[in-house]
């Protein structure tokens, strides 16, 4: 069952990543959403977990990490879009989606097992690096906000 899953060390593991960028954790805890936050320059960052339950009833448990990149733009939105199939090429293992609030983001989620702090602490920073230079290209590009 998914709400079987002890989630314990990868919070703990979450809370290690942020000490080690010199935040705090309690500070970046969202409790509401059950994630955390951060900023990377002008990138929000959130971290947290999902699961996928599948129909034979095995459950994989999965840790995201996400950055907003900007709104997508009333107009020139195919020239938007290109600019991020044209940048999820030079990019390595991150995804570019657009979310339900029309909205671009870009996102590593990876599943908890086998998963240690090195591995998820990189994962952090390439969303977050990634973010931080796109949202501005993004935005200066076509004005999105």
């Amino acid at each position: 069952m998914a709400n079987d899953f002890d989630l314990t060390p990868y919070r703990e593991m979450v809370r290690e990543m942020l000490t080690g960028v010199g935040l705090d954790p309690d500070e970046c805890y969202v409790a509401d959403g059950d994630y955390w936050t951060a900023t990377k320059g002008t990138a929000p960052i959130y971290i947290g977990f999902f699961h996928i339950h599948y129909d034979d009833g095995t459950v994989d448990w999965y840790m995201y990490v996400s950055g907003f990149l900007a709104a997508v733009p009333a107009e020139n939105r195919e020239a938007f879009y290109r600019t991020l199939l044209e940048e999820a090429a030079t990019r390595v293992g991150v995804k570019f989606y657009i979310g339900e609030q029309d909205e671009a983001w870009v996102e590593i989620s990876r599943e908890l097992v086998g998963l240690d702090v090195e591995e998820a602490t990189r994962n952090m920073h390439r969303v977050a690096n990634t973010a931080d230079e796109l949202d501005d290209i993004l935005k200066s590009r076509f004005g999105a906000q």
